[in-house]
């Protein structure tokens, strides 16, 4: 996810529109949704479900998933900030 998130290829407005429909939805956010972030976030769910030790609580699995998500994209976002990026 890192990698398509900093990939120099895919244009900056890929991202933009993503980031705006999630701040201010429209109906065109529920298939953004399901089709992309739904998936995603169950692949993430699983991965860290692997990781944490037995006894780990479905609400834990999902927050740490959140942290995961949330330093993926401070990463995107300041990118542009950084020198020689």
């Amino acid at each position: 996810m890192l990698r398509h998130l900093l990939d120099d290829q895919r244009p900056e407005w890929h991202a933009r529109l993503m980031m705006r429909e999630m701040a201010e939805p429209t109906e065109a956010c529920v298939k953004l949704v399901e089709a992309y972030i739904r998936p995603i976030a169950e692949t993430l769910h699983g991965i860290v479900h692997d990781l944490l030790p037995a006894g780990s609580t479905d609400q834990e699995r999902w927050l740490i998933g959140s942290s995961v998500i949330g330093q993926c994209l401070f990463y995107k976002i300041n990118r542009a900030r950084r020198p020689n990026s």
